[in-house]
């Protein structure tokens, strides 16, 4: 198995669970939950996972979040398989 590391820069974002042990060919469910800015319409931000193992493997998502209303709740649910 392989271990990850979930980070985004924006703390308007949070990623559960921020770490994963993840064995060979299987797959798992990443929340990512947004939380809005009072002060911004949009926020964006960027979701970045590291490979533990091998620091030159990552991957980068780029997330959007909007404020609708001043009530939103914005989750999106990312999906990994190691090979």
């Amino acid at each position: 198995s392989t271990q990850f590391t979930l980070v985004v820069d924006n703390a308007c974002f949070s990623a559960k669970p921020s770490e994963i042990q993840l064995p060979s060919k299987k797959s798992t469910v990443v929340s990512i939950a947004y939380k809005a800015n009072p002060n911004a319409n949009i926020s964006t931000g960027k979701l970045t996972v590291n490979c533990d193992e091998n620091s030159s493997v990552s991957w980068v998502y780029y997330l959007k979040g909007i404020l609708w209303n001043k009530i939103f709740v914005n989750y999106k649910n990312l999906a990994f398989l190691l090979f």
